[in-house]
């Protein structure tokens, strides 16, 4: 452990980078709740147009 004024600076830093990373969690998870609404469409599989007519076609 680390004592004086260097460790109380290193104590300041890690402070406001737990309070940045709450930050971003919170933001991540709201991000996260908007986005399936949206993204859901996206990612659906279309299907498969039906063969033109002129092709043909063997089973």
């Amino acid at each position: 452990m680390h004592f004086g004024r260097k460790s109380e600076k290193i104590d300041r830093k890690i402070e406001q980078l737990e309070t940045r990373l709450d930050d971003l969690i919170a933001e991540d998870s709201v991000s996260k709740q908007e986005v399936p609404a949206a993204a859901a469409p996206a990612c659906v599989r279309a299907a498969r147009q039906p063969l033109p007519e002129h092709l043909l076609r063997t089973r």
